[in-house]
């Protein structure tokens, strides 16, 4: 026995394909369908649209037997099917021809058979994928690559004149209509899709145009989300399918029930690749011992690394080492990626055809060995310490250490692989110079000195107050604790001497340790105790000793701390509230934000001015 018609909850068909529907909807039909949401009764609906409980069951009646409305209920669906099922007869021509005339998903391409032949098929796997794409790109064909997996299940990408404009799947995805893009992305509302389909049923015009004339996105908004919604059709292939087998059907032109769509093909292969290609588990000529491989340019490449990239640093590295094979440790120290980006990087390239992977350089000889050596040690005797070593200019001696030692190790392979002495000989001149690098960087004080030395002193002074900016905001108002001790590590490495940036630190990892982490907690006292021994008269150190003896519950220690602050700058805010709080025994949230601003605000006004 169903539940009494007012209790019932209705719930909006997802899965359904609105640009393909046997009915037309009325005005109030879609008023309806835009307010079912899973959560509101019928008895809700109908006070909130004003309508009686009887008017708007025929309706929803109409539409579930539709299947555009769901109900839990199945005795009150049989309910409503029983009281209004659909006359089974045909539409008017005019109907069938107006929503012949609607660019629909197709299951199969759409061509004609009659002019279109197949020109070429054969096997792919998903290393080669996107080569075969990049064959039709190259060649400006015009026609359909059908790319599947199975009998059942395809891609069809719709070339024209070497453009993509087209992407369709087989079975069609209901979760891959723009619609149902847009909303994912927080771009559309459900009463936005059910009308942006009525006009589309009244006027033949693509769905992404009538939304952009409702104002409901822009031109640049419907251009990003067609590539991502180009993306969603593709990414099977990358994540699911492993291999199959593909042919291409030419065909002199498209008639204008396809829908185009200009694609940005490289840029779109780029994508797949770098967000699906599973690079940790597929085995292929790349993923073996990246970094003793040497990495060079691909002279038969469809693209250029200005197809699928803006960033100018990453075009112009690229070309700095594609005019010769080169050793890709030399390309992490110019590129300047952590390893595994750039692992990544010269993969997803190898894929799309624009580098090629060697073991050694093509000369393949000693005098193609010897050249790369030359040209390294050239470079080294023109590049700083740290591009030597091929570290970070803000390297922790910890780093440094690992850099050598990795260099030493290099150095014993190369030997052992050299076959003349002029190769053994520039291989020991290289190593020199990275031991000379090592001596002058392994002390804190003299990589300060160095630093400044190369790259001037107001860029360091301009990183030394960026990282305290930054991690003093994580620190006092953010409360990372984590990032702000990560923070203050890098402004001592840069800034030794600075007292303050040891009582930060300290603080940071204290707050972020206690009670749990007694070695972060020991590791805080120690950077604490450093900082009032190195500057017993400035009150930072005391401000953060002060509020480590606050959060140890000691507010004895803690006021002598802050009293001491006071002696040394009255104007402290943060001390005051301190100590107000201590003598009250009534923190305030707004106080001490209050405060906390007050403090960091005036800080920076007097570090600016060198007080």
């Amino acid at each position: 026995m169903p539940a009494p018609v007012a209790t019932q909850i209705p719930k909006l068909n997802t899965a359904v394909d609105f640009g393909s529907l046997a009915i037309s909807l009325t005005e109030r039909d879609t008023l309806i369908l835009s307010r079912v949401n899973g959560i509101s009764s019928l008895a809700d609906l109908s006070k909130g649209l004003r309508i009686s409980i009887a008017e708007l069951t025929e309706i929803i009646a109409r539409l579930a037997a539709h299947d555009l409305i769901r109900f839990d209920d199945a005795a009150f669906v049989d309910q409503l099917l029983a009281r209004k099922r659909p006359a089974k007869k045909a539409a008017p021509p005019a109907e069938r021809a107006a929503k012949a005339s609607v660019p629909q998903e197709a299951d199969e391409p759409v061509v004609d058979a009659r002019t279109s032949r197949v020109l070429r098929q054969g096997d792919w796997t998903v290393d080669t994928v996107a080569r075969v794409v990049a064959q039709f790109y190259a060649e400006h064909a015009t026609g359909v690559l059908s790319i599947r997996y199975d009998p059942n299940h395809s891609k069809n990408l719709f070339f024209e004149n070497g453009r993509l404009i087209q992407v369709t799947s087989r079975p069609f995805d209901p979760g891959q209509c723009l619609g149902r893009v847009l909303q994912r992305i927080g771009k559309l509302r459900q009463q936005d899709v059910v009308e942006s389909l009525v006009r589309r049923k009244q006027t033949d015009n693509l769905q992404g145009r009538i939304l952009v004339e409702m104002n409901v996105i822009s031109p640049k908004e419907l251009e990003d989300v067609l590539a991502r919604q180009a993306e969603l059709k593709l990414r099977d292939i990358f994540t699911l399918w492993q291999e199959g087998v593909w042919d291409f059907r030419a065909v002199e032109s498209f008639g204008p029930e396809l829908a185009r769509v200009d694609l940005d093909l490289p840029r779109l292969l780029y994508s797949l690749i770098w967000k699906y290609y599973d690079f940790d588990t597929r085995e292929d000529e790349t993923g073996r011992g990246m970094r003793a491989k040497v990495i060079g340019a691909d002279h038969r490449a469809v693209f250029a690394i200005e197809d699928i990239s803006d960033n100018p640093h990453v075009s112009k590295a690229w070309h700095e080492v594609m005019d010769k094979d080169t050793p890709f440790q030399r390309l992490e120290v110019i590129a300047r990626m952590k390893s595994d980006t750039l692992d990544r990087f010269v993969r997803t390239l190898s894929l799309l055809g624009l580098a090629v992977i060697l073991d050694r350089p093509r000369a393949g000889d000693a005098s193609g060995r010897i050249k790369l050596l030359r040209d390294r040690l050239t470079q080294a005797l023109q590049s700083n310490h740290f591009d030597i070593l091929g570290i970070h200019w803000n390297a922790t001696t910890r780093d440094i250490q690992r850099a050598y030692e990795k260099a030493g190790e290099e150095r014993e392979k190369a030997l052992r692989g050299a076959e003349t002495s002029e190769e053994r000989d520039l291989i020991e001149r290289f190593f020199e110079r990275q031991e000379k690098a090592f001596d002058e960087l392994q002390h804190r004080k003299r990589r300060y000195e160095y630093r400044v030395k190369t790259f001037g002193e107001s860029f360091v002074l301009t990183h030394i107050e960026l990282h305290r900016q930054k991690a003093e905001s994580l620190l006092f108002t953010k409360e990372d604790y984590l990032k702000a001790a990560v923070e203050f590590e890098n402004a001592i490495e840069i800034d030794p001497d600075n007292a303050d940036f040891y009582a930060e630190y300290g603080l940071a990892r204290f707050l972020a340790s206690y009670p749990s982490k007694s070695d972060g907690v020991r590791q805080a006292r120690r950077s604490l105790s450093r900082s009032l021994n190195m500057a017993p008269e400035t009150e930072m150190p005391h401000l953060c000793a002060g509020i480590v003896a606050l959060k140890i519950k000691d507010p004895k220690a803690a006021a002598i701390c802050f009293q001491r602050v006071q002696a040394i700058n009255a104007a402290n805010a943060l001390a005051g509230y301190y100590l107000h709080e201590i003598e009250t025994g009534k923190p305030s949230e707004d106080d001490l934000d209050r405060a906390t601003k007050t403090f960091l605000t005036e800080r920076d006004r007097r570090l600016r001015r060198g007080a």
